[in-house]
């Protein structure tokens, strides 16, 4: 589907969203012929984009760089000594002291967020507002 969005000078949708898919494309290469991308040209492509001021937003630089340094947002701190292992790290959501309902009481949906690296899986289930 990512490869389906590709434009003609080679961004993956939009400007934006390039920077993500590119990362997508990066752990999935075993997924899609090679010949279906040419990472260079879209990279080159970014550069020139970047030149003309496309990514002035810092929050939109940061979908963009990881892809431009050959990484992925799994990448980042990886070895950091501050990075919690899987194994010891299981985030959970506490029960406030205080009850406390809100005026307006949104609809709430659970959302199924796991990544899955070669065969390990880390998995979290968080709640958020519907919409």
């Amino acid at each position: 589907k990512i490869l389906s969005q590709k434009t003609e000078n080679g961004l993956l949708g939009n400007i934006y969203s390039t920077g993500e898919a590119m990362q997508a494309l990066f752990v999935s290469s075993n997924y899609y012929n090679k010949n279906q991308w040419v990472c260079e040209k879209t990279r080159d492509t970014v550069l020139t984009e970047i030149s003309r001021g496309a990514f002035r937003m810092p929050t939109a630089a940061a979908q963009i760089l990881p892809a431009l340094k050959g990484k992925t947002y799994l990448d980042v701190n990886k070895d950091s000594s501050c990075v919690y292992s899987s194994d010891s790290f299981h985030p959970s959501t506490q029960e406030p002291i205080v009850s406390v309902t809100p005026a307006v009481s949104p609809s709430q949906i659970q959302v199924n967020y796991s990544v899955v690296i070669d065969k390990r899986k880390d998995r979290i289930v968080v709640s958020v507002t519907d919409g």
